[in-house]
Formats: C-alpha cells, structure tokens, sequence
C-alpha cells in the first residue's frame, strides 16, 4: 500500500515515513469515516492506531470553562494514535474535517510487526519525536502569544495569493477560536476592529487582507 504524498513543506515529512507508513498499511483494516464523525475520543480507552489514506481529519483537547482547542490538523500519508502502543487512554479527540478512508491497526498487530523489523521502532521514534517537536512549538505559541498574536499567526500560516490579493480561507469564529485557543466573543471582537481599521474584508467564503497586519493591537 503506497502512503500518499503529503505537501513538500508539511511539518511531519520525516525521511523513512514511507516505509513505516507502508508496513502498518498492509496490517490495517480500511473504513470510510463521514465529516463530521469523531473517531476517538479524549479519555477513552485505546488499543489501535490509524493510518490516513484520504481526507483531513483534526485533533482537539478539552481546555478550560468547556473550550475546545485545536491542537493540530492530520493530513494523508500521516497516522495517529501511536500512543496507544504504550498508554491505555486516548490523549486527544480526532474529528474528521472531510471525508476520510483510515486504515485501523491493533496495537497486538503493530508491536508484532516491530518486534520482527525493530528498524521500523526507530522511524515510530522519528515521527513521535516530530510531532512532539510540533506541539512544543504550539504551546509555545499559546504561552508567549496573545491571542491576537496567534490569530495573526495562523492568518499568517493560511492565507494564500488570488489576484494580487492576500486572501485567508473563510473559517467560522469557532474555528478560529479554537486554533487560538480563545473565546469565541474574543475573536468576533478582533475580528470587527479589523475591519473597522481597513486592515480585513469578510466575504461569504474568504477573508481579503487589505494591508499588511499589525503585530501588536
């Protein structure tokens, strides 16, 4: 089973991903998953881990007062629930973005296969270390930032070139607050005094930067 090419920048290419990627993928059992769907949940009990073959899938924790936080999104050719391997309870919610086919491979199944290619414990290293280096850098972010920071970063992070016009996918205020790990009031409130100041146009499916965003409010 061929492991799908992720974006040449994305911050999980690790050099033998491939191979793990593949070794797990002959093990596992595929299921189509509809957006929307959770296919773990923070808390509960975890003996498997998945392998994305198509579709975007994002993780999230509970934060503070009921909030959720986006903790990072989870694209082809990645896995998750690696964890499972040496804990019992899942560390974070993953909801699917869009539909999704994920291959699903007992943790009986996946120590079996390391034990006879122990190179692949190695690349498993690799690839947890990444992620790990990457959440570093997320909480990091969260510590150091405000939020309006952090929503300049991830507007920073998304926005892309249409026309001479740097343009930021429309994303819901929900969604935002929960990369920025803020309220949802927070962000409307940012949000209007962008506006207000010329710096942000709000379309039906995007947001237009005007001029260059300040890195203080």
């Amino acid at each position: 089973m061929t492991r799908p090419a992720p974006a040449p920048h994305h911050r999980l290419q690790l050099l033998h991903a491939d191979r793990l990627f593949d070794a797990l993928g002959a093990l596992s059992q595929r299921r189509r998953h509809a957006a929307g769907s959770v296919v773990v949940r923070e808390g509960e009990p975890g003996a498997s881990l998945f392998l994305v073959f198509s579709g975007t899938l994002r993780a999230t924790m509970a934060g503070n007062g009921g909030r959720v936080i986006e903790l990072n999104a989870i694209l082809p050719g990645e896995m998750f629930g690696e964890l499972s391997l040496g804990l019992a309870a899942r560390t974070a919610t993953i909801e699917v973005v869009t539909t999704a086919q994920l291959g699903e491979v007992s943790r009986a199944d996946a120590q079996a296969l390391l034990l006879r290619q122990p190179e692949l414990a190695l690349d498993l290293v690799d690839s947890l270390i990444a992620r790990v280096s990457f959440l570093t850098q997320r909480v990091r972010g969260l510590v150091t930032l405000d939020v309006y920071g952090r929503m300049v970063d991830l507007f920073a992070a998304m926005a892309q070139a249409e026309d001479g016009q740097a343009v930021v996918p429309r994303l819901t205020q929900q969604a935002i607050a929960e990369r920025v790990g803020a309220s949802r009031g927070m962000v409307n409130k940012l949000l209007q005094d962008l506006v207000r100041g010329h710096y942000l146009r709000i379309e039906s499916d995007r947001m237009v930067l005007l001029r260059p965003l300040p890195r203080h409010w």
